[in-house]
């Protein structure tokens, strides 16, 4: 089957382009840093993203990852385009972010039949992300509530800004089929899909597009850069906690199980015996370059909400996230997961290994301004 695909001319995308320039990326421009929550410890530096320490500068360009186009649309034999995937995805990868418009709901929008997921709320208003006319190859994947689907709708903070990604829970093969699994939070009415003719014109994007939502709601909603709405730092009160009096992140609404609660944030190092002794070390090792095996992120002097996620031994309880290193918007990132569902109220715990309560124990590597592990 020959490879086709619908585009609008170069004359549209200029006249489109054109239009949204002042608005879309000025907003982004004009998005604040990240302001700390309320109780953050003043002395931290409050972290949206990593930071490269200088003893490990000869790396970034190692976590790097743009493998081009996963995905290109096909035409099947009934004549519809379907977007089969040109590499080997593997379960856990993401298969690429689904750009488009982002729209105020609205009965017009609820006649659409292309992909169309839930962005955010502003002031009573919900807010889609719409691929009716616009979006990338990924607006071609077709849902299916069968076995066969091998992708899912993940709605995460990417530095700060939400974005929608397609996570792979199954292995996708070179030309085989993406598959979404139906998008629970998807307007009522949604079709599978739509017959996608050679008339079609649709804008080509990698961004998201703004210029159908007033300018107010566009800078007040790039704006929520923090992990407030999911997250909260509390005192741990309760009796026969191995860190009662000090500090957890705990559930701020109830979450569901596979949630991405957001990213691990602090200052990539490298392996040493003095790094070693910190109580906030995750592994940041790239598999998939040579002698990126040594690589950490430590939170003990600079971070954001996660770096209160305590760990679960002696606590009585399970734990309810896990450390992801996923390739996400074009590098290596460690994202927290949730591992099952979440009540409101709940602390979110861990499992950091033996490691941590060595370290923990060992009364020599207290660190200089830093209170009790996790805290």
């Amino acid at each position: 089957m020959g490879q086709e695909k619908a585009t609008a001319s170069e004359s549209q995308v200029d006249e489109i382009a054109e239009e949204i320039q002042s608005l879309s990326l000025s907003a982004v421009q004009q998005t604040q840093e990240a302001d700390p929550p309320t109780n953050w410890d003043p002395t931290l530096p409050y972290l949206t993203s990593i930071l490269w320490d200088e003893s490990a500068l000869e790396f970034p360009s190692k976590y790097v990852y743009e493998p081009g186009v996963l995905a290109d649309p096909k035409r099947g034999d009934d004549e519809q385009l379907y977007a089969v995937s040109l590499v080997k995805l593997e379960s856990g990868a993401f298969a690429g972010e689904i750009t488009g418009y982002i729209r105020e709901e609205t009965p017009a929008l609820k006649k659409e039949k292309r992909l169309c997921f839930y962005y955010a709320t502003h002031e009573g208003k919900r807010y889609f992300l719409s691929c009716h006319d616009a979006g990338n190859e990924l607006r071609f994947v077709r849902q299916s509530d069968k076995e066969d689907a091998n992708v899912r709708i993940s709605r995460l903070w990417v530095d700060g800004i939400v974005r929608i990604f397609m996570e792979v829970i199954k292995d996708v093969q070179v030309g085989e089929e993406i598959i979404c699994k139906p998008n629970l939070d998807a307007l009522e009415g949604w079709s599978d899909r739509d017959s996608l003719v050679e008339q079609d014109v649709y804008l080509n994007t990698k961004e998201l597009l703004w210029d159908q939502v007033q300018p107010d709601v566009t800078k007040a909603i790039l704006r929520r850069r923090d992990l407030s709405e999911m997250a909260v730092i509390k005192i741990i009160e309760l009796e026969g906690h191995p860190c009662k009096g000090q500090r957890g992140l705990y559930a701020a609404r109830d979450l569901r199980d596979g949630t991405y609660l957001g990213e691990y944030t602090g200052r990539v190092v490298l392996y040493s015996s003095e790094v070693l002794k910190s109580k906030y070390l995750v592994d940041y090792s790239n598999p998939f370059e040579e002698g990126c095996d040594k690589i950490w992120i430590d939170a003990a002097f600079e971070g954001n909400e996660t770096r209160y996620i305590n760990d679960l031994r002696n606590t009585g309880r399970e734990a309810n996230t896990v450390m992801r290193r996923v390739w996400l918007a074009g590098s290596l990132r460690v994202f927290i997961q949730l591992t099952r569902d979440v009540a409101k109220g709940e602390e979110f715990l861990t499992d950091y290994g033996s490691g941590y309560w060595e370290n923990l124990q060992d009364d020599n590597v207290e660190e200089e301004g830093q209170d009790e592990p996790q805290s």
